[in-house]
């Protein structure tokens, strides 16, 4: 599953179904001393598991209100940091950019919620400076799981019912791009991305792993990577095309304020494109595999995943 300022999507892993407990309540009475006939009560099991059911459920309500205030706290300081670094770099480029009509075409920018929500980093430096605890891809291992509760964010892709959330990954697709804005001919007026490259995350503060896993740790770990390596995947697929996309997004028009509105358009409506193919993959992931659920599905995603990437060139750190 997936989260922070860029869009993000929370990813599930492998799950146990609520039927077990079941066993494990009968096994725990039975193992402190129950009497036979207790043990044999029709209604002492179930009302047993009723009970550790509805205490549960009482946790997870407690925790999700936690990490719901917490959530919108980190989300307020996270666009009004977006804001400021978008205004930061309209005044370098003003400075620039000769004339009004480009400060008032790079304020308009700074402005545009869309544009924000779906723009690039300017340098590795101003990603690094991100909240959170992120990663670029690479294997992940039990203590990258750092979150202390379940993000309410955190939800499945695919519904399953009864179904327990053993871990998820907060990861995100995102892109680090030069903003370039000039006149490139008389009354011609040009702005476009230079050096782009798109950057699959993790942030290790989102990823949470439950505390009362069940399942095997191995295969959970396995699965939760896997939507990493899919992070991974759609990022060095878009890379392939990164001069195209520069290309394509690339606005020209007669002033300033128009050059910057078509391509703030553009490129807004390429980044849902690029994270609506990223979360379509995710999501036929979880749903072929079921979650981690059925090994042999989850091992043919494995090879294909890991076959493709390893016929495209990883990015170069920057």
């Amino acid at each position: 599953m997936q989260g922070a300022m860029r869009p993000t999507i929370a990813r599930t892993g492998a799950l146990r179904w609520f039927a077990a407990a079941a066993a494990v309540a009968i096994a725990l009475a039975i193992g402190a001393g129950a009497s036979p006939a207790r043990a044999a009560d029709p209604d002492a099991e179930p009302a047993a598991l009723e009970r550790e059911i509805e205490r549960a459920r009482s946790e997870e309500a407690a925790e999700s209100a936690s990490i719901a205030a917490e959530r919108r706290a980190r989300e307020q300081e996270s666009r009004a940091w977006q804001a400021e670094q978008v205004r930061s770099q309209a005044q370098a480029e003003s400075a620039r950019a000769s004339g009004a009509a480009w400060r008032a075409a790079w304020e308009e920018l700074a402005a545009n919620e869309s544009f924000r929500e779906a723009g690039c980093f300017s340098s590795a430096s101003e990603l690094a400076a991100l909240d959170g605890d992120r990663i670029r891809h690479r294997a992940l291992d039990r203590g990258d799981f750092r979150a202390r509760r379940r993000s309410k964010d955190a939800k499945l892709t695919v519904a399953m019912k009864n179904a327990v959330t053993e871990a998820h990954v907060a990861t995100s697709l995102v892109c680090i791009g030069r903003l370039r804005a000039e006149e490139v001919t008389r009354g011609r007026f040009a702005v476009w991305f230079e050096d782009l490259q798109y950057v699959a995350l993790l942030d290790r503060e989102g990823s949470w792993w439950n505390p009362r896993l069940q399942t095997n740790p191995e295969w959970v770990l396995r699965h939760e990577q896997l939507h990493f390596d899919i992070t991974e995947l759609v990022a060095r697929r878009r890379n392939r095309e990164r001069e195209h996309d520069a290309a394509t997004t690339r606005a020209l028009a007669h002033s300033p304020g128009d050059a910057m509105r078509a391509f703030a358009e553009r490129w807004a409506a390429h980044f849902a494109t690029v994270l609506a193919e990223w979360n379509a993959l995710q999501g036929r992931y979880d749903r072929e595999t079921r979650h981690g659920t059925l090994p042999a599905v989850q091992t043919q995603w494995f090879a294909r995943v890991h076959r493709e990437l390893a016929t495209l060139p990883a990015p170069a750190a920057r």
